[in-house]
């Protein structure tokens, strides 16, 4: 069977996926809330992102300090979250 070599996603690419698919539940939730397959289709971004993040932790020569940066850029995300959204 000599097709075609089979070419494998690249992280950005993967990322890009995650991102459009987040974008989908983000429309689904606050435009069309009615339309369930977008909020399904959205689900997809978490377990995507998760991989990216397992795999950047492994790739890596200082997992801890990867860690740990990675946490601080989602506290800073939430906080600028919850003033924006004027929880804070």
């Amino acid at each position: 069977m000599g097709g075609k070599p089979r070419r494998e996603l690249t992280q950005n690419e993967l990322k890009l996926i995650a991102a459009a698919a987040m974008l989908l539940d983000h429309i689904g939730a606050q435009l069309l809330p009615g339309v369930l397959w977008l909020r399904i289709v959205g689900r997809l971004a978490f377990p995507v992102f998760s991989f990216c993040i397992w795999e950047g932790s492994r790739c890596t020569r200082r997992p801890r300090r990867y860690l740990t940066r990675v946490l601080g850029m989602g506290l800073l995300c939430m906080a600028a979250f919850w003033v924006y959204s004027g929880r804070l």
